[in-house]
């Protein structure tokens, strides 16, 4: 937005705004002071955001974990999992990734923290495998929130899933 002097009493007056995801550039030539262009731009600007074109775009609203985890349970995983799996993922919710994450905004979530949650379910004694399970429901979770387009990115992605190891020791009996 801005007016420009051409000539002793010509001024080009240019807004730019956005319209169906354009930019778009509104020009128009005021003769007169450099105050009549500025009351000129004033009305410009009143009529674009009537029309609803100039209006800047709030920030989308981002929702806490906690919030963000049972609308996508009741959107997403109920609609494509079978029964067994929505008990897994509603305990991984509840028990571990909500009491971890839940007080943050989703894009408050970073790979250290999620290391840190790592860490901390190992420091418990839960299984490698576990730990897994945790982190797989969390990154799908997080999948899903880039895909709605409430993320720009899956912190989850730059986390290293665990190795589970076979602690089970298989003896062969003689013959």
């Amino acid at each position: 937005m801005a007016i420009k002097q051409h000539a002793k009493n010509k001024f080009e007056i240019r807004l730019w705004y956005r319209l169906d995801g354009k930019r778009k550039k509104k020009t128009e030539i005021v003769y007169g002071t450099e105050r009549k262009a500025q009351a000129r731009e004033a009305e410009l600007k009143l009529e674009l955001r009537d029309r609803g074109t100039l209006r800047r775009e709030k920030p989308k609203e981002i929702p806490s974990f906690e919030a963000y985890a049972w609308e996508w349970f009741d959107v997403w995983v109920t609609k494509h999992n079978k029964p067994s799996e929505q008990d897994s993922k509603r305990n991984s919710l509840r028990l571990h990734l909500i009491p971890a994450f839940g007080r943050y905004r989703l894009d408050e979530i970073t790979p250290f923290q999620v290391e840190r949650f790592k860490g901390r379910q190992l420091d418990k004694g839960y299984a490698d495998s576990t730990v897994n399970i945790h982190l797989a429901c969390l990154s799908r979770a997080m999948r899903c929130a880039v895909a709605w387009k409430l993320l720009k990115h899956n912190p989850v992605d730059n986390v290293d899933f665990l190795s589970p190891q076979n602690r089970s020791e298989i003896f062969l009996s003689e013959s």
